[in-house]
């Protein structure tokens, strides 16, 4: 079995690509987006990495599923490069259905997801109405546990 990563040439021998694709990073540099911009997303990215991790683990140990845009039903995301005061956990739902009810079921599974993080130890809380991403779990850490 060849490495998936190398090209074969045809004559079974195997060579490395001539280009490795760039990483996100270059894409972006090279579509003009400011390096400040760049740093920005990294820096989230590290901040909030291992809150991430455990929230994916908790919702999946609870029965979620993480979204698959090209699946069907509905399942979490958790979106780390939104805010820079917590990470966003949201519901959506993949069907052809109207957008309207992809809303009526957010509605529905955003309080459920909070409910569930504040079970598992979370500090979680749902976005107030007329903030951006209202409605969506704001989650900044694990909460508190007195002795």
């Amino acid at each position: 079995m060849s490495d998936p990563f190398l090209r074969s040439s045809g004559d079974d021998a195997i060579t490395a690509p001539r280009h490795p694709e760039p990483s996100i990073y270059g894409r972006a540099r090279e579509a003009g987006v400011p390096q400040s911009y760049i740093d920005e997303f990294e820096a989230l990215r590290v901040k909030w990495a291992d809150l991430v991790v455990e929230l994916d683990q908790a919702l999946e140990l609870a029965g979620f599923r993480q979204h698959d845009p090209d699946g069907k039903g509905g399942g979490f995301g958790i979106c780390w490069h939104v805010r820079d005061d917590g990470v966003l956990v949201t519901w959506s739902v993949t069907n052809d259905r109207p957008i309207e009810f992809d809303d009526r079921i957010s509605a529905v599974m955003h309080p459920a997801l909070q409910a569930v993080l504040d079970e598992c130890g979370f500090t979680a809380e749902l976005v107030p109405e007329g903030e951006d991403n209202a409605g969506t779990v704001l989650v900044t850490g694990h909460a508190r546990t007195e002795a």
